[in-house]
């Protein structure tokens, strides 16, 4: 017997997480091509018992179980671990695999029956192969979910004609499992505006570059159609900490980049526009104000509106470094005084110091 493993859903805490495309995909090919008996496993105690076992996750290597790098008889595929070979990226999932497990968190009412349901039987899809290759739509669709699995998916190409080839199968809505990035003010409107069906609860990432002496143009050309696609609901952030230029990630870059995002979220919720904020982590370089980046984050997509930033520096540790960055950097402290609310009153007038 062969042991399928999805790290993400075994260890959710509550509900159904999005199936891993790559575990399903890969047990279509064990039943097809090897006429193999799968099964889908939540607890790794036993899995030296089965003949194999494939274990799939896109966590860092730090967050896997340790026990898994030690076992002959594990497969290991995901983001920072190995991809599944190409023939299995042009399999049909195989979503039956995690059937008797919904069945069982529904017989023990951690999930409900509508949503167990929705899970088995909405369309699990990704556009292109590792190779970049486009692999065929799915048959059906109509009046189901349909989840897309490609990271990054505006920047590949003919994005726009597969949105609207699966918006013609009239699914009840299309998710998106990775962020969506729009590299262009003019995406994401087009996003917005042109295709109804991809849901406002996807995660949107503004990944675009905006100088800082082009912030009054920009807000003044797009102030009002951001002001109503932005809201207080919505899924949409900037990167914090992302070279957009052809600058090391050293020190000197992180320095001007915390004074430029600082700037630009500011500016956004000077104008009401309650833009949140996300981390960009480099597969280089070592960011020596994480703290402070992270600071940042918490405070932009906090619901409190009457909360300095400087707050988030209250801890023994954090005090001090908060101090001796303001001795060094003056002109930064004015940023550390201000609440969301000290911005919305400017209205729309933050002057850039």
């Amino acid at each position: 017997m062969i042991a399928i493993y999805d790290e993400e859903f075994a260890t959710a805490k509550r509900g159904l997480p999005p199936p891993s495309l790559a575990a399903m995909k890969t047990s279509a090919y064990l039943k097809t091509e090897q006429d193999d008996l799968v099964i889908l496993i939540t607890d790794l105690t036993n899995a030296a018992n089965y003949k194999e076992v494939y274990f799939f996750s896109d966590k860092p290597l730090e967050e896997l179980p340790k026990e898994i790098f030690l076992m002959d008889n594990v497969h290991l595929y995901g983001k920072y671990l190995e991809p599944v070979p190409q023939i299995i990226e042009h399999m049909a999932p195989d979503i039956t695999i995690y059937h008797d497990v919904v069945q069982s968190r529904l017989v023990k009412k951690v999930v409900s029956t509508s949503r167990a349901l929705q899970f088995l039987d909405s369309i699990y899809y990704q556009a292109y192969g590792s190779k970049g290759e486009r692999l065929p739509l799915p048959p059906s669709g109509k009046r189901k979910r349909f989840y897309l699995y490609d990271e990054d998916f505006l920047s590949k190409e003919n994005c726009w004609e597969i949105f609207r080839e699966i918006e013609e199968r009239t699914p009840t809505g299309i998710y998106t499992i990775k962020p969506i990035q729009c590299h262009t003010v003019k995406q994401f409107f087009t996003l917005r505006e042109d295709y109804e069906k991809v849901s406002r609860t996807n995660k949107i990432i503004l990944d675009y570059y905006v100088p800082l002496h082009h912030f009054e143009t920009y807000f003044g050309k797009y102030k009002l159609k951001l002001l109503g696609e932005i809201t207080k609901n919505s899924e949409v952030y900037i990167y914090l900490g992302k070279n957009y230029g052809a600058n090391a990630y050293n020190e000197v870059f992180y320095l001007k980049n915390l004074y430029y995002s600082l700037n630009l979220i500011f500016s956004y919720w000077s104008r009401n526009i309650p833009i949140k904020a996300e981390l960009f982590i480099p597969d280089d370089g070592v960011n020596p104000y994480k703290e402070f980046f992270e600071a940042l984050r918490l405070w932009t997509n906090n619901d409190n509106y009457d909360i300095p930033l400087k707050n988030y520096f209250t801890t023994k540790k954090l005090q001090p470094k908060l101090e001796e960055f303001l001795t060094s950097n003056p002109v930064m402290e004015i940023f550390f005084n201000k609440t969301k609310n000290d911005l919305i009153n400017t209205r729309g007038v933050w002057q850039i110091p």
